[in-house]
Order: structure tokens, then sequence, then C-alpha cells
């Protein structure tokens, strides 16, 4: 009898461990973003085209410039689970935010801002802004509200094209403010070139009087000239120097850029027209392959 049942326990399946430890939340995340687009993940379908191609051209750009990555992400549901357990979990999964190594002050850097439009859907808040452990020095919890704050009333409205455009000058200025503040850290170290050049002895350096007087000799000379020449082309009224052809030409080309300036500068071309709606062919990108995040951050209901 005891081998029938130990027969029998054997043929029973096993699940594997790694989806017995896998979050609740798991279910209501994608397990990747969207390959099409990796920046934005529209799960939700409340974006326009052009507005998930304009931020993904944007968050793209900017992790060319920083390093650090924003992953926009609209979901339907969360089962009614907690927003920021979505984030931190997507934040982790995705890889979000830039990699390095431990101590790297630019490892980390990335924000995960999730939105679920229907507030029934989730337990609490429907809008979380997620920050990466390498932000948290500039982008501390009240200041990452600057995002929600700016999308929070087109949000509401259903406004929501206009709302990730907003969201995304608050949220760029705030990863770009990061940035400039590490560059500045990094660069204090080492003297800048032009504060070395400031310091260099002047006691070899020409004496501004000496240089004004060859000025002036050399405007002179140069007036002189042009008289000569004027004289010897009115002399001989049928023929032209090449020198004054040369003359001509500069003074052509004189009158051509005046009247460019009158006209603003902007000149275009007939084959120069530009499509403003074609699709950028950079690619979809990757993020940094990061994934450090440890619930800060801010949310909001809207």
């Amino acid at each position: 009898m005891a081998g029938v049942l130990a027969l029998a326990a054997s043929a029973l399946p096993v699940r594997p461990a790694r989806a017995q430890s896998a979050p609740a939340i798991a279910r209501y995340v994608p397990d990747g973003p969207d390959r099409r687009h990796v920046f934005v993940t529209d799960s939700a379908h409340i974006l326009s085209p052009a507005t998930i191609s304009a931020l993904q051209d944007s968050a793209q750009a900017l992790q060319t410039q920083t390093g650090a990555d924003i992953a926009w992400v609209t979901l339907p549901t969360l089962g009614g689970r907690s927003i920021e357990e979505a984030t931190v979990y997507l934040g982790r999964t995705w890889k979000i935010g830039s990699a390095g190594q431990p101590g790297d002050p630019l490892r980390n850097r990335g924000l995960v801002i999730l939105f679920v439009p229907n507030k029934a859907k989730t337990a609490g808040s429907n809008f979380r802004v997620e920050v990466g452990k390498g932000l948290q020095g500039t982008i501390i919890d009240s200041r990452s509200r600057a995002i929600s704050n700016a999308m929070h009333d087109d949000l509401r409205a259903k406004r929501y094209d206009a709302g990730y455009a907003a969201g995304w000058n608050a949220a760029a200025a705030l990863v770009r403010e990061d940035y400039a503040s590490g560059a500045t850290g990094r660069s204090a170290a080492t003297p800048a070139t032009n504060q070395i050049a400031t310091s260099l002895p002047t006691r070899h350096a020409i004496p501004g009087a000496a240089v004004a007087l060859f000025a002036v000799v050399a405007l002179l000379a140069f007036c002189g000239f042009l008289v000569l020449i004027i004289r010897r082309r009115t002399a001989h009224a049928g023929m032209s120097s090449p020198m004054w052809m040369v003359l001509s030409a500069l003074s052509d080309d004189s009158d051509d850029s005046r009247r460019r300036s009158d006209s603003g500068g902007s000149w275009v071309s007939s084959d120069s027209n530009s499509d403003s709606g074609s699709s950028s062919d950079s690619g979809s990108g990757d993020f940094g392959g990061g994934g450090g995040f440890d619930g800060g951050g801010s949310s909001d209901s809207i």
C-alpha cells in the first residue's frame, strides 16, 4: 500500500519554485515593455500614436544624454492591488534605470510613471511616480510630485495627450537637473581649462598701446591702397583690374549678407521640406539594466 502511495505521489506535477515565488501583482503587469516603443507601454490604450512616438523619441534621447530612463506605463487594472507594489515590481523586473557597479553615482537612475485610468481597479491611488535609487538624491519624494501636479488636471479631464506632454516636461527637467548637479560635482575636483588659462602670467603680452598703433597704421595703408585702385580704374575706364573685381565680389557678398539679415536669416530651399509626422528610424532602444527601486516616490489619486 505504501508503495502505491509513493508511486502516486511521484506522478503529481511539481510547480517550479519561480512560479510559486512570483508576487500576486505579476498577474496584472506585462512580462516586459512594449518592444515597439520600449519607453512607452500603453496597455490602457489612452494615448494617441503621435504622443507615444513623441514620448518614445524624447525618452530615448534623454537616455543618450544623461544615461537615465523614464518609463511611461498605463495599465487597465491592478486587480485591486496597490500601485506602489506595481511600480516597484515594474522597475525591478524590467531593469529600468542605468546599470553600473556598486557605488557608482550614475547607477539606478530611472523613473517609472504608472497610471491606471480606472481608479476602482487599484487599492487606493491610481497614479504613481517611482524614483530609482540613483535619482533619489535630487528627486526626493516631495519633488517627484511636480510630475503628478503637472499632469493631474489634464488626466482628470481625460485630456491624456496634453497631460503626458506636461508630464514629460516636468520629468525631463528633474532628470536633467540631477545629471547637471552630478556633472558639476565631478568637474569641481578638476579645474576647468579656462580657469587655468586665466591664471597664466602676462609679462610677455603685447602692450595695448602697441596693438592700437599697429591697427591704425594697417588701416591707413589699406585705405591708401583702395584710393590707388580706384584712381587707376577711373583712368582706364574700359579696363577693370583683377583686384577691383575681387573688391566688387566682396561688396556683392556684403549686400547678400545684409539682405539675408533683413529677411531674418531664414532662407528655405525648395528641397528642404520636412515631414513633421514622420517617425524616428532610431529603433525602440532598451532600458539601461539597473532595476534599483526601493519604494521612493509619490502617489496621487486622479
